[in-house]
């Protein structure tokens, strides 16, 4: 083996870290994963892999599929495949796997809250 073909070898061979992926153009190039996909390997891998249910990512770079999420305003329903906006009505404001919550649920929090 001559030695380009040896530093062409270890390069094609080289794991990505988490969160990124081989150039398929450029092997010795790691690129971030896009939003709404993850890497949670350190492999050499030439892609990244698409969050279930539709969840997003807030950043690129995602490690594992736990940081796919639900934006504000959208939630998985049970049975759904994917995530939609919470029904009118309803709210949620964090990015998370939790269900949207009744509005009606916060006023009568609030209205706790301050008696």
């Amino acid at each position: 083996m001559l030695k380009s073909e040896a530093v062409a070898a270890a390069a094609a061979a080289a794991a990505a870290a988490m969160g990124y992926y081989i150039d398929s153009a450029n092997s010795t190039n790691a690129i971030k994963c896009p939003l709404d996909t993850y890497q949670d390997q350190e492999a050499n891998v030439t892609s990244c892999t698409a969050c279930p249910n539709g969840w997003k990512t807030k950043e690129t770079g995602a490690t594992g599929v736990a940081v796919c999420l639900a934006p504000p305003g959208f939630e998985l329903v049970d049975g759904a495949t994917n995530i939609s906006a919470c029904a009118a009505g309803s709210y949620k404001a964090d990015w998370n796997r939790n269900p949207c919550v009744s509005v009606s649920c916060l006023v009568v929090a609030l209205a706790a809250v301050h008696s």
